[in-house]
């Protein structure tokens, strides 16, 4: 059994509005792909992997609960000018008054595959080379793994 506290959890709304906001950035990171708009996907935040299933997919605590971390629930507001910042044409100030923003909001959610969240558990990161983007490909619905094929492991030393 977990430590966490029903407190710590991401209420419905919350995970709602992250999968929102998730679903309307990959529309917006692949114009082309109209069937981003008509049905939402999603995309992982680490290895990429896109699917349109909710189910492939957590939303999980960038900064884990089990080392401090809390859910740090931002307003419609918040999210309004986060959103704002990563469209096309924002300028570099508007990008670095959203990360400023996230900074000062403590905003701790992330859309992770069922993967990545499984590894990251209650690390800082997410370890390379691991995620549905890695194990899943032929399931994969992200343009450019298609085009390019799955990611490729990055050797860091």
């Amino acid at each position: 059994m977990s430590n966490r506290s029903r407190s710590d959890e991401f209420t419905r709304a919350e995970k709602r509005r992250a999968f929102d906001n998730n679903s309307k950035l990959l529309a917006d990171e692949f114009p082309e792909a109209l069937a981003f708009k008509s049905v939402p996907h999603y995309i992982c935040e680490s290895c990429r992997f896109v699917s349109k299933s909710k189910s492939d997919f957590n939303i999980d605590h960038v900064f884990p609960v089990a080392r401090g971390g809390t859910r740090n629930r931002v307003g419609k507001d918040v999210n309004t000018r986060l959103h704002a910042a990563q469209q096309p044409g924002a300028t570099g100030a508007d990008i670095d008054a959203a990360i400023r923003l996230l900074f000062e909001v403590g905003n701790n959610a992330a859309v992770l595959c069922t993967e990545c969240n499984s590894k990251k558990s209650d690390l800082l990161y997410v370890p390379d080379d691991c995620g549905l983007a890695y194990t899943r490909h032929v399931d994969d619905l992200n343009p450019f793994h298609m085009q390019h094929g799955p990611p490729r492991p990055q050797r860091r030393w």
